[in-house]
């Protein structure tokens, strides 16, 4: 069936090339072939509202490809991943949150490797710190052969008795 302005609606019972169409004029298709694959093209925006609500179970893979931005709102978010989880960012990564904190529980090593690593506040820690470091005032560097330290926030007193070699 055509409609006088250019919509379209087919039953095609060709056998197997069976398929239901609904085609608009503007260029908008919804179309599902012989085979159960469905096929919808909107040409322009797309809006779904659900009163209560909605759940997708997928057998296969999801692939989400976006060449705007992706905004997500909402009261509470729980992302529950059964396996590993890589994440790769292009640029920059923010992460604020609010007054209660963060938590993250890491059951084996947790290694970060960055350029610098710069801690804008007090640290607590409870358990014990095996450190690398290299230490500069300025741009000159200062060596910590023979430097002694004392029992501050769960630090053990000691001397430090190797460095590396300062120019």
């Amino acid at each position: 069936y055509q409609s006088e302005s250019g919509h379209v609606l087919e039953f095609d019972d060709t056998s197997g090339k069976e398929r239901i169409s609904v085609f608009h004029k503007s260029g908008s298709y919804d179309e599902v072939n012989a085979a159960g694959d469905r096929s919808v093209v909107i040409v322009g925006d797309s809006y779904e509202v659900v009163i209560q609500n909605k759940n997708i179970y997928i057998t296969g893979d999801l692939n989400l490809n976006v060449d705007g931005n992706i905004n997500t709102k909402c009261k509470n978010y729980k992302l529950e991943v059964l396996e590993d989880m890589e994440v790769t960012v292009g640029t920059a990564q923010k992460i604020t949150v609010g007054k209660e904190g963060q938590t993250i529980t890491v059951a084996g090593d947790q290694n970060i490797t960055a350029a610098v690593t710069k801690i804008n506040n007090n640290v607590d820690v409870t358990g014990t710190i095996t450190a690398t470091v290299d230490v500069e005032a300025g741009s000159k560097p200062i060596s910590l052969v023979g430097h002694h330290h004392i029992d501050s926030a769960g630090v053990k007193p000691g001397k430090t008795s190797e460095a590396k070699k300062v120019n």
